[in-house]
């Protein structure tokens, strides 16, 4: 018999507390969501497609995530232009206490120094740095006001750690996010533990071969990247509250022991 805490797809008690993922409906993001489900969790999914109402995902989605016999509620959130009003609509779908945030959603688009473009940078920033401080912020003053402890978890990337100059506008934005894990966890007045997960290579990029990938996780020092359950085990470990405030668990198989010229999302590419 698998045991629920090590296993995701094993389902537990539901413990009527809400964890909100952002873009938790789909590649990393679907897999936090189930880790957390199997815990227990209630969860909050969002998406940044406009039009995620009208596809088949979210129901896809809430009929997987039932199955844990927790609730669900997926929303829709176009994280291209956050406001206040956007973060307080999502916290507002928990259907019971708030209790915990997943900053998930990321868009992952190409630049570097001499490709940089206003438009471009602002989509990045927007989504990978500004929603996530935005949704904190309104989480970390719901549960100042109902007096409640809770757990903000952030999805960084091991490239923080030793960058190298591809998606470049992307990796400032998540080291920006890990000075922003520290500020918060010293910040006083809360009763929240804020933690940061920075993966390896576990997903192939978009449009990335699966041959290219497969060797490009076999690239790092350890001779193999996580995988989602590995990911997903992290998620459960953090999500216990264990780990000192302010924690970062890395996760890459050696990744960021060792410079690298390009991204893996170019492993099958002619070095530049």
């Amino acid at each position: 018999m698998p045991d629920a805490v090590n296993d995701p797809r094993t389902p537990t008690q539901p413990i009527a507390k809400t964890v909100i993922v952002t873009g938790g409906t789909r590649r990393l993001g679907r897999y936090i969501s189930e880790a957390l489900a199997g815990m227990g969790f209630d969860i909050v999914a969002t998406g940044s497609d406009p039009s995620l109402s009208d596809s088949a995902e979210p129901a896809a989605f809430t009929s997987t995530i039932d199955r844990y016999g927790v609730r669900c509620a997926v929303v829709s959130a176009d994280f291209l232009k956050p406001n206040p009003a956007m973060m307080s609509a999502i916290c507002d779908a928990c259907p019971s206490a708030l209790y915990g945030l997943v900053n998930n959603a990321a868009m992952f688009r190409w630049d570097d120094l001499d490709t940089l473009e206003p438009r471009s940078m602002d989509h990045t920033v927007s989504i990978n740095l500004i929603a996530p401080m935005l949704l904190t912020s309104e989480f970390s003053r719901r549960l100042k006001t109902s007096r409640s402890g809770g757990i903000a978890l952030f999805m960084l990337d091991q490239k923080i750690f030793n960058p190298y100059p591809d998606h470049l506008t992307y990796t400032v934005c998540k080291a920006a996010l890990n000075m922003f894990v520290t500020m918060c966890a010293r910040e006083a007045g809360h009763d929240i533990k804020f933690y940061g997960l920075a993966p390896g290579l576990v997903l192939p990029a978009p449009g990335q071969d699966m041959e290219a990938f497969a060797e490009a996780q076999k690239s790092v020092l350890l001779g193999g990247s996580p995988t989602p359950d590995d990911i997903q085990r992290c998620v459960k470990f953090l999500f216990s509250g264990v780990a000192s405030n302010g924690s970062v668990l890395t996760v890459d198989g050696g990744a960021s022991l060792v410079g690298r010229e390009r991204d893996f999302a170019f492993f099958d590419a002619k070095q530049r």
